[in-house]
C-alpha cells in the first residue's frame, strides 16, 4: 500500500487490521479513494467505523475536487509598510533540516535528521494559528483569485518554466529555484509569516501542474513518532526560511531569543543534573551519572523547534571534553538498548564479504579493476585498521548517490575519488586534517549542505590516530572502527542527518549491522539488494 494512503487512513482512525483489509482488496493508492463510494468498502467496516469513514471520505473528495487556485496580492503602499512591520506576529521558528545555525551563529554544524527519499507526511501538517493577523489586515485588498496556471502565465519567468516543462517534461534546478522564488515572494507580499499548511498546499499545486515532480522535494512537514521525528524540509520550506533570515538581517523581523529551559518541564533532579553537565565535565563518573539522569529532559530539549545539533551541543561543557563522545554513546544506548556492541561484533564478517565482492567483480570486469586501482582500493593493506577504512570506502562505492541535493543546488563530485576522500579522511598530520575539514565545510556550504558526524584518521607512516569529528570537535578514539561507531551513534543521539556523501553506507550499517529501522529510512532497495548479493556470494564461496 502507498505510504501516503496508509498514513491518511491511520489519521482517519482506522485500525491496522482494517487498513490491511483495504490492501488485501487492492485499495492501495489515494486515487482509489477519489473514485470510491462508501458502499464499496462498507463490508470491511464496523458500523461506527462506517459512519466516521463516510464523513472523512466526503470531506476528502470535496477538498480534492476544489478548484486549484492561488491568490495574488497587490503590494502595500510604501507609506504603510512601517506600521505593518510593527504588527507582524511573533516568529514561530521551525527546525531547518539542512541549513542550520550553530549556537554562535555558525551555520556549519550538523543538520537535523531528515527522511531519505521519503514521501511527505500529510497527517502532521501544522494548521494556521487562529490568532494570527489575517493578510488583508496587513496589506489591504487582494486581487481576484486566479488559478495556478494563470499565475505562472502572468509573468515572463513563469511562462519560461511552463515552456521548459512542455519541451522537456521535467524541471531543472534553475526552474525550481525560480518557481520557489515566485511562490514564496508572492505569499510573503501577503504576509511575512507563511503557515506550514500553506507550504503543503503550494507543493500540491506544483505536483499537480508538473506531474514528474516529487512533492517531498518541495515540502515535507514536521512529524513525530515516539522519540524520533521528521524535521520539516523541502525547497519551499528552505527558501521561505532563508527569506525570513534575510529580513531579520535587514531589521524587518525581530530576532527572538528563548531560554530553552523555560519551555520544558523537568523534575528537580533532572534540572539539577542538566545544569551540572552544562557547566562541568569532571570527574567523568559524576558527569556521566548526571548526564544519564537528565536524558529524557535533554531529549525533549533536542525536540525543540529552535534547536539544531550544533546549538544543542553548545549547551554542554561535557561534550567539549576529550571524552565528550562517550556521553553521546550513552544516549544511543538509551535509545537502542543492547545494540551498542553490534558494529564491533559483526563488522569483521561483513568487511570480508564486502572486500571479496569487489575482488571478484574486479576479476570479471577490467573496468572495475581499473577503477579500484585508480582509487587505491585494489591492493589492500594487511593492517587491520587500514583494511577497515578501505572496506568502508568499498561499501560506499557500492552505494554511491548519483548526486547530493542541497538547498542551494545539487553537488555532483568531480570524481569518485573526491567523494571517497570525504567519506573517511586520511591525512599525515593533525594540521592537515584540520585544514581538510575546513575545506570540506567550505565546499559543502556552497551547496547549502553541512558537515555531519564523520570518521577520520592520521596515518603517519603506519602510526594510526583515529578521530570522530562532530561539530568541529575532534574526538580522539582508539581505532578507525571506533571512529565510525561513534559517528553513526552520534547521528542518532543528536538526531542529525547521516553524512551526505555516505548516507546509504551509514544506512547499511544501521539496518544490516545494528538491525535498526526508523521512519526516516525511506526506501532501502539498494541496501537490501547489496545485502542479498553479499550473502549469496558468501554462500557460493
Amino acid at each position: 500500500m502507498d505510504k501516503g494512503l496508509q498514513d491518511l487512513l491511520k489519521e482517519w482512525g482506522l485500525p491496522q487490521a482494517v487498513i490491511k483489509k483495504f490492501e488485501e482488496n487492492d485499495i492501495t493508492t489515494k486515487d482509489h479513494l477519489r473514485q470510491m463510494k462508501i458502499e464499496d468498502v462498507e463490508h470491511l467496516l464496523t458500523l461506527g467505523q462506517k459512519i466516521n469513514f463516510r464523513g472523512k471520505l466526503e470531506a476528502y473528495n470535496q477538498l480534492d475536487n476544489a478548484p486549484v487556485v492561488i491568490e495574488v496580492v497587490q503590494p502595500a503602499p510604501e507609506n504603510v509598510v512601517e506600521n505593518i512591520l510593527e504588527n507582524v506576529p511573533p516568529e514561530n521558528p521551525n527546525p531547518l533540516s539542512d541549513i542550520n545555525l550553530g549556537g554562535d551563529g555558525d551555520d556549519s554544524g550538523p543538520s537535523k535528521r531528515t527522511p531519505l527519499r521519503c514521501s511527505p507526511r500529510t497527517s502532521n501538517v501544522n494548521r494556521p494559528d487562529p490568532t494570527e493577523v489575517t493578510p488583508k489586515n496587513l496589506f489591504g485588498t487582494r486581487s481576484p483569485t486566479i488559478n495556478f496556471r494563470e499565475f505562472l502565465e502572468s509573468s515572463l519567468k513563469g511562462r519560461s518554466i511552463l515552456s521548459y516543462y512542455r519541451l522537456k517534461n521535467e524541471l531543472n534546478d534553475e526552474n525550481r529555484r525560480i518557481l520557489s522564488t515566485l511562490l514564496i515572494t508572492n505569499e510573503m507580499e501577503n504576509c511575512l509569516k507563511i503557515p506550514n499548511c500553506k507550504l503543503d498546499s503550494l507543493a500540491d499545486l506544483i505536483v499537480k501542474e508538473f506531474p514528474t515532480e516529487e512533492k517531498s522535494n518541495w515540502y515535507v512537514p514536521f512529524a513525530m513518532e515516539g522519540k524520533k521525528r521528521t524535521c520539516a524540509g523541502g525547497k519551499l520550506y528552505h527558501f521561505y526560511h532563508n527569506e525570513r533570515r534575510t529580513l531579520r538581517e535587514a531589521g524587518m523581523l525581530a530576532r527572538r531569543t528563548q531560554n530553552p529551559n523555560q519551555a520544558i518541564a523537568g523534575s528537580e533532579g533532572e534540572l539539577t543534573s542538566f545544569n551540572w553537565v552544562k557547566k562541568s565535565s569532571e570527574p567523568f563518573e559524576t558527569a556521566i551519572s548526571h548526564w544519564e539522569n537528565c536524558v529524557e529532559y535533554r531529549i525533549n530539549l533536542l525536540k525543540g523547534d529552535d534547536q539544531t545539533p550544533a546549538k544543542y551541543m553548545s549547551n554542554f561543557i561535557c561534550l567539549k571534553s576529550n571524552l565528550g563522545y562517550r556521553f553521546l554513546i550513552s544516549d544511543f544506548k538509551h535509545l537502542y538498548p543492547g545494540k551498542e556492541d553490534l558494529l564491533f561484533n559483526r563488522w569483521p564478517d561483513w568487511r570480508e564479504r564486502i572486500i571479496k565482492h569487489h575482488q571478484k567483480k574486479a576479476e570479471e570486469d577490467i573496468n572495475h579493476q581499473t577503477l579500484l586501482s585508480h582509487l587505491g582500493l585494489l591492493d589492500l593493506p594487511d593492517d587491520e585498521q587500514l583494511l577497515t577504512i578501505c572496506a568502508f570506502k568499498l561499501l560506499t562505492l557500492s552505494l554511491l548517490p548519483k548526486s547530493i541535493q542541497g538547498p542551494k543546488k545539487a553537488w555532483k563530485p568531480a570524481s569518485k575519488s573526491e567523494l571517497l576522500n570525504f567519506v573517511f579522511m586520511q591525512k599525515s598530520t593533525f594540521p592537515d586534517l584540520q585544514t581538510a575539514i575546513e575545506d570540506k565545510i567550505k565546499t559543502f556550504a556552497e551547496y547549502g549542505l553541512t558537515v555531519q558526524p564523520c570518521p577520520a584518521v592520521i596515518n603517519d607512516n603506519g602510526n594510526i590516530q583515529s578521530y570522530a569529528i562532530i561539530n568541529k570537535i575532534f574526538y580522539r578514539v582508539e581505532s578507525p572502527i571506533q571512529a565510525l561507531d561513534v559517528a553513526i551513534k552520534a547521528c542518532h543521539a543528536l538526531h542529525a542527518d547521516y553524512p551526505h556523501e555516505a548516507k546509504y553506507s551509514y544506512l547499511f550499517l544501521q539496518k544490516i549491522i545494528f538491525d535498526i529501522s526508523t521512519k526516516f529510512d525511506g526506501t532501502c532497495s539498494s541496501v537490501r539488494k547489496l545485502e542479498k548479493d553479499l550473502l549469496r556470494q558468501a554462500q557460493g564461496d
